[in-house]
């Protein structure tokens, strides 16, 4: 999901533990589960499968740090864009040909959008979910991933961005 957030620059799994920095003789440490950064802030992001457990000491120690600690209820993932994102990233080491890619967009910068029917029909050198997906993971095109899930009448857009 980390991969189709526009506001995420760059994230990371972490594999070192934050340490809490007191003086005691054996501190404590807690493993967390990205580092994300976005272009406002940098956050350590821990996701539980239930409610999170409260934590005192890590938020202090993570902001000396300059992270925002973020823990994430399982629960609060929204479940059509997780599947939305599931069935994305399947094609994450696809790749548009230049000839695909310049025929979607431009059918999309003659009709301003178009379905996502439409944009695999217009695939004829590569793999049409591939080379579409591939497009939505790069920033390429917008779809609308937590309304329902994706299908041939999702709207495609060009991105903004």
């Amino acid at each position: 999901m980390l991969d189709l957030d526009p506001q995420v620059i760059s994230w990371r799994c972490v594999t070192q533990p934050v340490i809490n920095d007191s003086t005691a003789r054996k501190p404590r440490h807690h493993f967390v589960d990205f580092l994300v950064e976005t272009e406002q802030e940098a956050l350590l992001v821990e996701v539980w499968r239930g409610q999170p457990d409260v934590i005192t000491w890590l938020p202090g120690v993570v902001a000396r740090k300059g992270y925002r600690y973020q823990a994430i209820s399982m629960r609060e993932v929204d479940p059509v864009r997780l599947q939305n994102a599931r069935d994305l990233v399947r094609y994450a080491d696809r790749e548009a040909t230049l000839g695909d890619r310049i025929r979607i967009l431009t059918g999309l910068d003659e009709m301003g959008s178009l379905s996502l029917a439409e944009c695999l029909s217009a695939v004829r050198e590569g793999n049409a979910m591939g080379s579409v997906a591939s497009m939505i993971l790069r920033g390429l095109l917008e779809v609308d991933l937590d309304e329902k899930l994706l299908g041939p009448d999702t709207i495609v857009r060009r991105s903004r961005s």
